[in-house]
């Protein structure tokens, strides 16, 4: 009977010892975020696709405006050759800007993932599309979002007219693929998908290379 009454007194310490346990070491280390949701849905997400769909309308009205001139005259070969110009510049600066903004956009994100680890005192922050199953319980995206929603970001264009560029130097395509730019949300998702792959954030920028540029129009907008 003695010994077991001298028990008591220790349980009690023990009890007393892991209520008073760091926060770190009594709730989730790992947090699980939807990066795609973040790019998607928060304000500066959409103002990157905004700018974009800006730039790309831009870009069409000129083409479309180039490409009337031709079909006016088709024996103009001036005209077609500025068509062919324009639209590989056109097609080149359309993808510096997505790409430039991809990177401004994603590295933001990825920050503010950052930054709220270490506020909330996380040992990882987990990308919800490469985990193959979790607790709900574990995934942060809506509070990571109003932090993201809080950061001003201001899209500006990084190109100019290019010079004229030789359209023999180019292999042929229809003009009006120049129409059909990608959204921003789905070039941002692809850089995040690249980052997702390195690992660590501070790798992002190898994910970031510029696909080879598309080439001319053919000399058939007067058929």
């Amino acid at each position: 009977m003695f010994k077991r009454i001298a028990l008591l007194p220790l349980l009690v310490c023990c009890l007393m010892l892991g209520a008073c346990l760091p926060d770190s070491q009594s709730k989730n280390e790992i947090a699980v975020v939807d990066l795609g949701k973040l790019i998607r849905d928060s304000e500066p997400g959409k103002q990157a696709q905004a700018f974009l769909e800006g730039i790309q309308e831009d870009f069409n009205a000129r083409l479309m405006a180039q490409q009337k001139k031709v079909q006016a005259n088709p024996d103009d070969q001036k005209a077609m050759q500025a068509l062919e110009t324009m639209y590989v510049s056109m097609q080149q600066r359309m993808q510096t800007e997505e790409q430039n903004v991809s990177n401004n956009l994603l590295e933001q994100i990825l920050q503010t993932v950052k930054t709220f680890r270490q506020a909330k005192g996380y040992k990882a922050v987990l990308r919800s599309e490469g985990v193959v199953d979790y607790d709900a319980a574990l995934d942060v995206t809506p509070l990571v979002l109003d932090e993201v929603n809080k950061l001003k970001m201001d899209f500006k264009p990084v190109t100019t007219d290019q010079p004229a560029m030789e359209p023999e130097a180019v292999a042929p395509k229809t003009p009006e693929k120049a129409q059909s730019a990608a959204p921003a949300a789905e070039a941002v998702q692809g850089q995040a998908d690249k980052a997702a792959a390195q690992p660590k954030p501070e790798a992002k920028a190898d994910a970031a290379k510029t696909e080879s540029s598309e080439t001319a129009p053919a000399k058939a907008a007067g058929k």
